[in-house]
């Protein structure tokens, strides 16, 4: 290889390693005063939520009480699937309307991914809408199923049970999430 063109890529290489370090500096900033938030340390008990997961779903989400049932929560993260019907003739589901903050919707469907990794109620969901639908709309199902969930832990006062949060029957998430996280990230500052 050329001279130049190894310095170019030396000196291109430089800046990325300059760029992940203030990444990292700053991701580790954001977690600092993103675990001093009890609704971020509550949505982080949550399978597949880490703090940059529940902090982006919580910015997104603002105030919880403008959602008055968790299909609005859904359909503002456009979650939702699309109807097709005309008249009184049959509605066709379609794929989701993908209207309304995208960033968080992306967070969710990953999280999803994530949460499925760990046994208990959202994994056999996701185990059984895959075999019959696919992974991937599985993972958007998971991701609706996470934002519902959400909704739950947010709007009900759920703060009164540490120990496990209970949202709905056969749907709850586990606190050592939280733990682990909070100990990761005090051990890389």
């Amino acid at each position: 290889m050329p001279a130049d063109e190894r310095a170019a890529i030396e000196r291109h290489l430089g800046l990325i390693n300059q760029i992940n370090e203030t990444l990292t500096v700053v991701e580790a900033d954001i977690a600092v005063h993103a675990l001093q938030d009890p609704t971020i340390r509550r949505l982080m008990t949550l399978p597949g939520l880490d703090v940059t997961v529940a902090a982006s779903v919580a910015a997104a989400i603002g105030d919880i009480r403008r959602f008055s049932d968790p299909q609005k929560l859904v359909d503002y993260l456009g979650l939702n699937p699309s109807v097709r019907q005309s008249g009184e003739g049959p509605a066709y589901d379609g794929r989701i309307t993908k209207q309304g903050r995208g960033h968080a919707r992306g967070m969710l469907v990953e999280a999803a991914w994530a949460a499925v990794r760990s046994p208990g109620p959202l994994r056999a969901s996701h185990k059984r809408i895959a075999s019959r639908r696919g992974k991937h709309i599985a993972a958007v199902a998971t991701a609706r199923k996470l934002a519902m969930i959400i909704w739950h832990m947010l709007s009900k006062d759920t703060a009164k049970k540490p120990r496990r949060w209970v949202v709905a029957p056969r749907l709850w998430a586990r606190t050592s999430y939280t733990n682990m996280s909070v100990y990761k990230r005090a051990l890389i500052m």
